[in-house]
């Protein structure tokens, strides 16, 4: 193995038609046992690191060859196999051009959203959360680029599936239910990402382009689907004129036919409801981050406080446009079988509610606040910010804010965050009692 890395160093462009037999006998040593005797995967990732070093002059162009090679080691069954990999490959991807790094990206992501498992998903995450990790504990400096093609939404669509026929693999599926799938999954990948780049980092400065990139995806999100419910407001409440009728419906001049209403209605709702699940699903990765050792990462939590004061308005937490597959965001994961476990990273982006992950990040700015410690100013911040929340508490479905003050009220050593709610609790414990619930 050294001596194929030598090769590597001094034969180069002549190198490169050997690359993907190279691998793939690595890929034997490792499938043949080689997994359990740490010494020989030294030597294998050695030997792979090197001639990613080596060869990435020649290789960064166009990964995906070198991607498709390194699969079965990427994607191997055991999870230290898979960070060995990662590390060895990361390299590459750090070290791409921007058009071939969003190529890569999107090869890294199609195959654990076309064949989704726990293996796939870590795998793929695990790759682009070596390829933004810098030295020390800090950041690349491309890491806030790459992140931003992780959370891009439309980094992958169901056209990009499709065959020549024009059929995709998904026939039969909606477009829509086609797209939320491949969202789901990518939100997998960059869930598991995150949490391994949070692992890689320390708070402090270095840090701050990983939260100002979700963030602002979190923020470009929630604007779109305020965006689309002004235009339904537009849309559906015109102003009325002297004859009862609205204004809008008058300058249609009465001629659009009901066909085409009830189309516009259900392009309005279909518009909607994927917006409120990709905003979800961006509050989701953000409160993951935060809930990471209680918010140890965190530089300052005075953005975060904002954008909660955003939360609580109507407009997002509001019991009326709660989804009715909120449960899918409070799946029990150890709880799942065995014959379930591809579908257990997943899961729970899968139509998730926006509410409930609103309630989600707020309990995790409260957990991270119950002492004075890092950048938390201890249950005294929750105080301050306690009043404005209170449009959550009223408007929030019932079964979700049960199981918000649940949370609260079941918190260890929090009790001087948690009392900051008490009114608020009670009420909406009685607004529950008198629905029902």
């Amino acid at each position: 193995m050294d001596l194929l890395a030598a090769l590597a160093r001094d034969l180069q462009a002549d190198f490169l038609p050997h690359m993907d037999r190279v691998l793939a006998t690595l890929s034997d040593f490792v499938d043949q046992g080689g997994d359990r005797e740490p010494e020989l995967l030294e030597h294998v990732f050695t030997c792979a690191s090197s001639l990613c070093k080596h060869l990435c002059r020649l290789l960064v162009p166009d990964l995906v060859p070198v991607l498709y090679s390194s699969a079965r080691l990427r994607y191997h069954k055991a999870r230290h196999v898979r960070q060995m990999a990662a590390q060895s490959f990361g390299y590459l991807l750090r070290h791409a051009p921007p058009g071939p790094g969003r190529v890569a990206v999107r090869t890294v992501l199609a195959d654990a959203a076309t064949k989704p498992s726990v293996a796939r998903i870590h795998g793929a995450a695990a790759l682009i959360a070596e390829a933004v990790a810098g030295a020390g504990h800090g950041l690349h400096s491309r890491a806030p680029a790459t992140l931003g093609l992780l959370l891009q939404r439309d980094i992958l669509t169901p056209a990009d599936f499709q065959t020549k026929g024009g059929k995709g693999k998904k026939a039969g599926k909606s477009a829509l239910e086609s797209a939320e799938q491949l969202e789901a999954r990518v939100a997998a990948v960059a869930e598991e990402a995150l949490q391994q780049v949070l692992n890689h980092v320390r708070r402090g400065p270095a840090v701050l382009p990983l939260w100002e990139t979700v963030s602002a995806e979190v923020e470009s999100r929630i604007d779109a689907l305020e965006s689309v419910l002004k235009q339904r407001t537009s849309d559906g409440n015109g102003a009325p004129s002297a004859n009862g009728k609205s204004s809008s419906k008058k300058a249609a001049g009465g001629k659009r036919s009901r066909a085409a209403a009830g189309s516009d209605a259900i392009e309005h709702d279909t518009a909607m409801q994927s917006a409120k699940w990709g905003a979800a699903r961006a509050v989701a990765l953000l409160s993951s981050m935060l809930e990471y050792h209680r918010g140890s990462r965190v530089e300052s939590y005075k953005p975060f406080f904002a954008l909660a004061q955003r939360f609580a308005g109507p407009e997002l937490c509001n019991s009326d446009h709660a989804s009715k597959h909120s449960h899918a965001t409070d799946v029990d994961m150890d709880a799942l079988e065995e014959d379930d476990e591809e579908a257990a990273p997943f899961v729970k982006f899968a139509e998730p509610s926006l509410s409930a992950q609103v309630l989600r990040f707020l309990q995790a700015l409260v957990y991270s606040h119950t002492k004075v410690v890092g950048a938390s100013e201890g249950p005294a911040a929750i105080e301050n910010v306690a009043p404005l929340w209170a449009g959550v508490f009223a408007r929030a479905p019932a079964g979700e804010i049960l199981r918000f003050v649940r949370a609260l009220v079941a918190l260890r050593g929090g009790v001087d965050a948690t009392r900051c709610f008490v009114s608020q609790m009670l009420a909406a414990v009685g607004r529950c009692l008198l629905q029902g619930e």
